[in-house]
């Protein structure tokens, strides 16, 4: 249901004032090895197809730490799986926008990630 309220305020800001906005990719968030998660991607391919990124973002406390200290996730626990969740979307994103460069150069298009949870 969020992401068809984001794409819904995305389709406005095309119309309004960006007609440039595009989505670069959909990416799973709170992603565990649970029924509802593995439905949830399944849906998200199904809709979506090769624009939902590789990476998950699976749940673990230390992202409910992190904001508790005041620190970001590489910095309160650099080692843990959800900086290397984010490592591995931040390299994901620079591989989709070195693709669409000759795209992104032309036209100069502004791109959106969407992020949703599993559950």
């Amino acid at each position: 249901m969020g992401i068809k309220e984001l794409l819904s305020e995305m389709e406005e800001i095309q119309r309004g004032t960006n007609g440039e906005l595009h989505v670069l990719g959909y990416l799973l968030t709170m992603y565990d090895h649970t029924k509802m998660a593995s439905e949830t991607l399944d849906s998200l391919v199904a809709n979506f197809g090769d624009k939902v990124f590789e990476t998950r973002i699976r749940r673990t406390v230390k992202f409910k730490e992190a904001p508790a200290l005041g620190r970001t996730i590489f910095h309160h626990a650099p080692d843990s799986q959800g900086a290397e969740d984010y490592l591995s979307l931040a390299k994901e994103v620079l591989e989709r926008l070195d693709k669409s460069t000759p795209a992104l150069n032309e036209s100069k298009r502004d791109f959106v990630v969407v992020a949703g949870g599993a559950a």
